[in-house]
């Protein structure tokens, strides 16, 4: 997928990040706590499009193709490995762009 500049929204600031120079120490603990725990791909993008549907189970199994009760084992898995409050607006916001910087900055798959 092709996207010009003035549609990456925040990804516009990211970039402009020294991604090359991240560690996952840079990485608030929720964030690092998920991918230390090597949770698999499928875990990390429930997540992600339940943060980013506001966390809307009902959208997100809808956009995911999968049954609620998938959605919410993958949710209560994620909450357990990560020691995570996803009722906390900080934290998701947190979980968000911490997942988001992690996958351009390549460390999602370094662990």
């Amino acid at each position: 997928r092709v996207l010009a500049w003035a549609e990456l929204g925040l990804d516009r600031l990211l970039v402009r990040l020294p991604l090359d120079e991240l560690t996952l120490e840079d990485l608030p603990l929720s964030v690092r706590r998920l991918l230390e725990a090597g949770l698999g791909d499928d875990m990390l993008a429930t997540l992600e499009a339940y943060l980013a549907l506001g966390g809307d189970a009902a959208a997100t199994a809808r956009a995911l193709h999968i049954q609620r009760s998938t959605l919410y084992y993958r949710l209560d898995r994620i909450r357990v490995v990560g020691d995570l409050d996803l009722t906390d607006g900080v934290l998701r916001r947190e979980l968000h762009t911490g997942l988001r910087i992690a996958e351009l900055a390549g460390l999602r798959h370094s662990v």
